[in-house]
């Protein structure tokens, strides 16, 4: 089938069938289309979470608003506290 010539390069025989030629090209075609398709199956879904990146990214910077006002009136509840520790420790019950 296979066999080395006096130069040191390999040669291919008749002897090898033409079937098994085509079986090694089609495998090869098949593979090739299998690696695009998942290619094109990875590339919809970085579009789908990119596009969901997106919609969220507003969301994130208003969440950030409303704990940065939680804080704040966190620390006005605090100091409320504090003042009416102050006001009924001072006073005799």
């Amino acid at each position: 089938m296979i066999q080395r010539t006096d130069d040191g390069s390999w040669s291919v025989d008749r002897k090898v069938p033409l079937a098994l030629i085509a079986t090694i090209v089609m495998g090869g075609l098949l593979h090739t289309c299998t690696l695009v398709w998942w290619g094109s199956g990875i590339d919809q879904r970085v579009g789908s979470l990119e596009r969901v990146a997106e919609r969220t990214a507003p969301q994130a910077d208003r969440l950030t608003r409303v704990e940065e006002k939680i804080q704040y009136i966190q620390g006005g509840i605090d100091e409320i506290k504090a003042l009416i520790r102050q006001q009924t420790a001072g006073k005799p019950r």
